[in-house]
Parts: structure tokens; sequence; C-alpha cells
């Protein structure tokens, strides 16, 4: 079989192989590749090549420009899910010192609040040193933290490519007393400990990838549960103004190679002035950035408008890549827990929860149209349309006996003025198809009266 690889000496000179290589290039298999972004040497792809991957799953939060993306999750659902920190509280002092200082009231004033938890917590700062060859060494910063911040030392960790503190600790562990860890580059990927809070540096030297993943260390959720004081449910950032003349920028633009959009980055990235505490934000701050955000979402609304619905956008739909419904990944939170069959399901055993009784009876309606096919109750994830906001998840999809695919959203009469633009993409998914996909916002009862059904019937004939 093409591809395999054989022996080219020995008494087996032109067999196959018995490796694990060829098994996998026989299988066909699945790969899943974690961290995709750094999969990109030859080396890399020569592996996918030698087990003749079937399909390749890339994981990663900075997908390519030309990567298929499959799904994506924002940063405001992870907040939404309590698996992220945000927003981050970014505070610029005049000199390193003084960053090192608020860190160190930042992470006590947070330790006394986290008493309070359920859950145990222990919030750690995160700092970053310079190199040897400059002026803010990790030692400089460990006496700093011992002489005029009076840690103790059993209190601190140090994780550079020479000495490594943190191997074989368990920084969830309550008997663990590690408060501060001192870094130079970025942690070894996969280092993950959610009780960091606080990121602190006070280097003149600023790798990207290192920014970025020491920032995202201290983004994630301790136990991915809400806190109950909101202050344990932010994660906070000390710079030197001598290190970091452009901190705002330059965070802005890590936050948006990690994967938030520009609103969100503009959203979770809130500068103060000094003093941090007591976690408010100033009210002139508060409402510059409310006026900088409307301002985002005004020009994404305007870009969104042009690239779409302007006079020269050039707009077509395509069934080149196209989504398939499978019953084996259905991602469906809650289910429809009622009696009614709905034997044209995709998957007849699993239908996602309806929102109200008049979706129920448009799925009913769907379900007893003698021209559809298969049918699916879409889900977020699923099949969706662009909007200026996001995605637009319609609410059911159909096959129709034609071949045709049949979109169908349903509202309620109090929404209909309120969700125009899902309207209106809707229906140019459905002038830009050449007659493949058919798209109806259906309500209970029309302008001219009809009810589903029969808005369901006409939409089919025409």
């Amino acid at each position: 079989m093409p591809g395999l690889e054989i022996h080219s000496e020995g008494p087996d000179k032109g067999r196959i192989k018995k490796s694990c290589a060829n098994l996998m290039a026989l299988i066909r298999p699945l790969v899943i590749v974690d961290e995709a972004h750094n999969a990109k040497t030859d080396l890399s792809y020569d592996v996918l090549n030698r087990v003749r991957a079937g399909c390749v799953i890339e994981f990663t939060a900075t997908p390519a420009v030309d990567s298929n993306v499959l799904h994506h999750v924002s940063a405001s659902i992870l907040k939404d899910e309590a698996m992220i920190k945000l927003p981050i509280i970014l505070a610029e002092k005049p000199s390193w010192q003084e960053a090192l200082t608020d860190s160190i009231l930042q992470r006590t004033q947070l330790d006394e609040l986290a008493r309070n938890e359920k859950d145990f917590v222990r919030p750690i700062v995160l700092i970053q040193a310079e190199s040897k060859d400059r002026e803010v060494t990790v030692e400089v910063v460990e006496k700093y933290l011992v002489e005029q911040g009076r840690i103790e030392k059993s209190r601190i960790a140090i994780a550079t490519g020479s000495q490594r503190d943190l191997d074989g600790v368990n920084l969830l562990d309550p008997a663990c007393k590690i408060e501060f860890v001192i870094t130079v580059q970025a942690l070894k990927e996969g280092w993950d400990c959610p009780f960091a809070y606080v990121f602190c540096s006070v280097a003149t030297v600023h790798s990207e990838k290192d920014v970025e993943q020491l920032l995202g260390r201290v983004l994630r959720m301790p136990w991915a549960q809400k806190r109950s004081h909101p202050a344990l449910n932010w994660a906070y950032a000390f710079v030197s103004k001598a290190c970091w003349p452009h901190a705002v920028s330059l965070l802005h633009d890590r936050l948006v190679h990690m994967g938030f959009d520009e609103v969100e980055a503009i959203r979770y990235l809130k500068p103060v002035e000094p003093p941090v505490f007591p976690f408010a934000e100033p009210p002139r701050e508060r409402a510059l950035r409310e006026k900088i955000e409307s301002y985002w979402a005004a020009a994404a609304k305007r870009g969104y408008q042009q690239s779409l619905f302007a006079p020269e956008a050039l707009v077509e739909t395509s069934f080149d890549y196209s989504f398939a419904f499978d019953p084996e990944s259905y991602p469906a939170a809650r289910h429809y827990p009622g009696g009614f069959q709905f034997p044209k399901h995709f998957d007849p055993e699993i239908v996602a929860a309806f929102d109200n009784d008049e979706e129920l009876e448009c799925a009913k309606a769907i379900e007893m149209c003698p021209h559809v096919v298969q049918w699916a109750r879409n889900v977020p994830g699923m099949f969706g349309l662009p909007v200026w906001s996001g995605t637009f998840y319609p609410d059911f999809v159909a096959q129709l006996d034609d071949g045709r695919r049949l979109v169908v959203e349903y509202k309620g009469a109090h929404l209909i003025e309120h969700d125009q633009p899902k309207k209106n993409v809707g229906e140019l998914w459905e002038r830009t198809s050449g007659g493949k996909a058919l798209f109806l916002w259906a309500t209970k009862k029309d302008s001219s009266g009809r009810d589903v059904a029969r808005q369901l019937e006409d939409k089919i004939a025409r």
C-alpha cells in the first residue's frame, strides 16, 4: 500500500515494517492537536502525513487566518461560564518598586476576601523579572519581596531554566505556602494555576509570547466557579511606566492575539489611576470606556452592513463548506421532556428543549410538513449565520424532499422588531443561494392571518 514504511535493508528488505506509524496510516486516525498554534514546523506536518490523518482537529486560542474554524468560544462566553476572570484591572506605576509593592498589597486584600469563600483560594502573584544581564533580575525581585515586602522566603517560588521551585508542587493544596512566583520567560506550556490573580511585570523587554502566556495564567478562574465577592472574579496587572510605556496598547494587542475580539479587548482591559483599591473604576474612566465601546460597536455594525448589504457587496451562499448535523455530537444543553414524538428529527431520541410553547408548536408543524424529509432543532454551536454582534443560530434547519434546505426562525410578536438584523441576514442567505435555500421568519399569525403550518406550505411552494 502506498505511503507505508518498508524495510530498506536486511532479510526483510522490501517488506512492510511492523510500526506504530504504519498502523496509524492504515487506520487513518482522527488527530486532535492541542495548542495547535505551535504545530507549524516541518516535523509537525511530516507526522500528520506519516500517520495519514483522516481528519485533524485543532484546539487553539489563536487560529491561523486561513483556518477552517468550526467553533469559536468568545471571552464573554467563558466569563459567563465562570471559566476566566474578567475584567483585567491594569495599574501603571512610576517605578518597578511601586508595581511590586502594590502587587503585594493587592494580594493581601484578595487573600482577606478569599477567606470568606466556601472553596479554598490562595491568591498568587506572578512576577516577570528581567534576565541576568539587566537591572531587575530574579534575585533583585526576591530581595525586594523579602526585605521591603516582609515576605517569607518559603512563600516565594522561582521558576526559571536553572531554578525550578515549582516542580512537583501542587499549588492548589491548602498546605502549600507559595504566594509569589518569580519567572523571566513564559512558564512551560500546560502550567496551570487558577490561584494566580495578579500579574506584575518589571521587565523592560517584552516577548509577545511571554506576555501573552503570563497574562493568560492569571485569567483562569479557581474551580471554575464564580466567587461571591466581585473582586475575586477579576484579574490584576501591575506594570512600571518606565518599563511599559505603552502598556494599554501592548496588552490590548496581546488580548486580541489570544482570541479576544476588539470590542472585548477594550471592554475587559480597564486601566485605572492609583490606587486600585477599593476595586472601583473612576466614573470619568468608566464613562470614557463606555463611549469608546459604543464607537467600536457602531464601527463594527457599519462594517458588517457594508460587507453584506451595500449595493457593491459581493455575497454568495456556498455549499462547499457546510455544517453536518451529527447525532453523536449534538450539543443540546437541555432536552425536550414532553411526550410528542419527532421521528423526522435527525436524532429522534434527543430533541433540544424549546424556549416556549409557541416554538414547540412550530416544531410540530415542521415535523408534520409532508415536504420535510429531516429536520434539526438548532442550538448554539451548530448552524449559524453572521450578524454584526456575533453569530445568529436559527431555531430550526430542515432538508426538503426536493433537496433544498429550509431554515426557520420563530419569533414572538414582542421580538420581531428587535431581531430585524437576524431576519435581514436570513433573507440575504436565501437570495444568494441560487434557489438552494429557503429562510422563513415564522410567527404565530403573520400579517395575512396565516398560521405557522400555512406559512411553511406557502414558503416551500415558491
